[in-house]
């Protein structure tokens, strides 16, 4: 389950009011390839390395979306032994030949905490959640300044992982090693 939220700063806390249920796949409905549009000249094809920083795509102006600052999502939809909630921070893309690999960095709320607790539409979280990144792919890329393919990711299979080619791998591999060196200084 993936939803928008409305975040806001509550001492060591943040607070999280849900706005909407939403869709991060899809041409037509997704987060992703929504946002990743009004960062895009009218030129741009592949191969493209992108990043969105969440937060930030969702205050464009573009994006018309003053309701919420920021997605959640569910990592174990209807597990009943606990809830795991992450905050998405931001997406990185690598748009080529059809495909788009992406990793994902995701900030930690809560994990293992008790379902019959936490009211999901409107809960507290740590402002420190652990850093998690995942890597998933979707069936699509960008073609003359536009979002093409479904933007779909991968039915159920024995191969549902990222497949990375060495450009793919050598961008991500740059922007978390960028990242470590940022929080370093």
């Amino acid at each position: 389950m993936y939803a928008s939220y409305n975040k806001r700063s509550v001492g060591k806390c943040d607070q999280f009011t849900r706005h909407e249920v939403i869709s991060l796949f899809g041409c037509n409905r997704g987060f992703i390839p929504w946002l990743l549009a009004f960062s895009m000249t009218k030129t741009q094809g592949e191969p493209f390395s992108w990043h969105l920083e969440i937060p930030s795509a969702l205050r464009s102006p573009k994006a018309e979306y003053p309701d919420a600052n920021s997605i959640v999502i569910d990592i174990k939809p209807g597990n009943k032994e606990g809830l795991y909630l992450c905050e998405l921070t931001d997406v990185w893309g690598y748009s080529s030949a059809g495909w788009t690999p992406m990793m994902w960095r995701m900030k930690q709320l809560l994990w293992e905490a008790d379902s019959k607790k936490i009211d999901r539409l409107d809960f507290k979280a740590p402002s420190d959640g652990h850093e998690i990144h995942s890597f998933i792919h979707a069936a699509g890329s960008v073609r003359r300044g536009e979002i093409v393919g479904t933007w779909n990711p991968p039915n159920a299979s024995p191969t549902n992982s990222a497949l990375l080619w060495p450009d793919a791998l050598d961008y991500f591999v740059g922007e978390m090693n960028s990242r470590k060196l940022s929080r370093a200084s």
